[in-house]
């Protein structure tokens, strides 16, 4: 999710400067990676950060809980459609939670 328009003022990112060669991060594709509708890729991540002067890290670290293999295996055998349908309905999900976090710390900075 990128900085909502309070923190990008904050942080002196302005939406000309998000909409930057540099960027290349369309309003209308700001607003919805904003509003939780979409998610956004790394690559657009990245061309956002640096348009700030900063650099994307990604980094990893060990699992809080258990992984699965039970899980992964029946998840291995579903078929092709299957296995889209659920990571669809789990991206929906978290679109779905991510904006209504947006929203609701939209509404407690208003």
């Amino acid at each position: 999710m990128l900085p909502s328009s309070s923190a990008r003022c904050e942080s002196a990112i302005t939406s000309v400067r998000l909409g930057s060669p540099t960027a290349r991060a369309a309003p209308s594709r700001r607003s919805r990676v904003e509003r939780g509708i979409i998610s956004p890729s790394v690559g657009f991540l990245e061309r956002v950060v640096a348009a700030c002067g900063e650099e994307l890290v990604l980094d990893t670290r060990e699992r809080e809980v258990a992984f699965d293999e039970s899980q992964l295996a029946e998840q291995a055998a579903m078929p092709v459609g299957d296995r889209l349908l659920l990571a669809s309905n789990a991206n929906r999900l978290a679109g779905a939670m991510t904006g209504a976090a947006a929203r609701a710390l939209a509404g407690r900075d208003g």
